[in-house]
């Protein structure tokens, strides 16, 4: 059957963390990159993926982001 894993096989592997909110903030790079994806009306799709890459890439740790209010903490994927 391939190399399928369950969502919570995949959710094991995420290194969660009970920092404080802010904690993570993103980057001026990362910052940047979060808003060209946002302006462009694409990031559903490939800029998205090679957005998230990039993100990861300046600093692969969590980044803590606002979107419409909602603070959100998103992870690296690997």
């Amino acid at each position: 059957m391939g190399s399928s894993r369950t969502l919570l096989e995949m959710a094991k592997r995420i290194p969660f963390t009970d920092a404080p909110i802010g904690r993570y903030a993103p980057t001026a790079a990362q910052r940047a990159i979060i808003a060209t994806a946002r302006s462009t009306g694409l990031s559903n799709g490939l800029l998205r993926n090679y957005g998230g890459l990039a993100v990861t890439k300046l600093r692969e740790a969590p980044v803590d982001y606002d979107y419409h209010g909602l603070t959100l903490r998103i992870y690296p994927t690997h």
